[in-house]
């Protein structure tokens, strides 16, 4: 379902989406461009210049660069205003590679 959601937001979204294959390279391009890079239900969001998120600037930077989905949905209405303001900070998809069974 996940993947239905992610081609559904890239034909809607102006600019292309940049494809993730690990935490670590997004860790990396933040850390490179440095950016406050967020991933929230395997899409990645620039929250770089959100400054004025009501929990304070601070919340987001404690979840730089890693799964912010539990936070996010623990604090967030489904239905709120935040997903839409989501949109506009949409960067990417995280598609993580499947570890690879060891043969025997």
């Amino acid at each position: 379902m996940s993947t239905l959601i992610n081609r559904l937001l890239n034909l809607i979204s102006s600019k292309p989406l940049i494809k993730f294959d690990s935490y670590e390279a997004i860790a990396e391009l933040a850390k490179e461009q440095n950016k406050l890079l967020v991933t929230i239900s395997d899409n990645v969001y620039d929250l770089t210049n959100y400054r004025h998120h009501p929990g304070g600037y601070k919340v987001l930077e404690l979840c730089k660069s890693k799964d912010a989905t539990e936070a996010f949905t623990k604090y967030h209405w489904p239905k709120g205003d935040s997903r839409k303001i989501m949109k506009k900070y949409h960067i990417g998809v995280l598609e993580l590679k499947p570890a690879l069974e060891e043969a025997c």
